[in-house]
Formats: structure tokens, C-alpha cells, sequence
């Protein structure tokens, strides 16, 4: 019985630092989003990389369900 509850655990274990690093990549990609969303609005410069910004905010608010059914 031991053994056996200390195997559940490990894989408890394995699947909630699955679901961790999950969050944090997608956390990660959000901000990410965000700041290039922001960088693209407030400087207009020939580097700055025009972006449709509907389709990348429905993108963040899509990453962001996902981050909240985790």
C-alpha cells in the first residue's frame, strides 16, 4: 500500500508541475503579446512592426481563457 500511495503522489506531482510550466509559458506569451501590442501602439518608428490589433487582442484574450481553464 505504501509503494503504491507513494506513486499516485509522484505522479501528482509530475502532472502539476506539467500544468505549472504550462501557466508559466503561457503567462510568459501573454506578456509577451502585450508589450508588443503596447511597443507597436506608442512608438511609430520604421522599425516597429505594424500589427492588427483586433486579431492580437483576441489572441491575448484567448491565451488568457486558456491560462484560466488550467
Amino acid at each position: 500500500m505504501v509503494a503504491s500511495s507513494s506513486l499516485v503522489r509522484a505522479a501528482k506531482i509530475k502532472v502539476m508541475s506539467k500544468i505549472e510550466k504550462k501557466r508559466k509559458k503561457l503567462e510568459d506569451r501573454i506578456n509577451t503579446m502585450q508589450d508588443e501590442l503596447r511597443t507597436s501602439l506608442t512608438k511609430k518608428t520604421s522599425s516597429t512592426v505594424e500589427i492588427d490589433v483586433a486579431s492580437h487582442t483576441r489572441k491575448i484574450n484567448d491565451l488568457k481563457v486558456k491560462l484560466n481553464s488550467l
